[in-house]
């Protein structure tokens, strides 16, 4: 068993290519709660910049 100060190291220093962090995105994309970030620009910024 991991202690919670155990994991909340392993996630500080957490990349994409660690195996904790492919368990994780895995894991919580089957059960719906892992999002990709946005990238590029929010359409609703882009229109609230054309109306100013």
């Amino acid at each position: 068993m991991v202690s919670i100060e155990q994991l909340r190291q392993e996630i500080q220093v957490m990349t994409r290519r660690t195996l904790l962090y492919k368990a994780l995105k895995e894991e919580l994309s089957t059960l719906g709660y892992w999002r990709n970030r946005a990238r590029g620009k929010n359409i609703a910024d882009v229109m609230a910049n054309k109306e100013c």
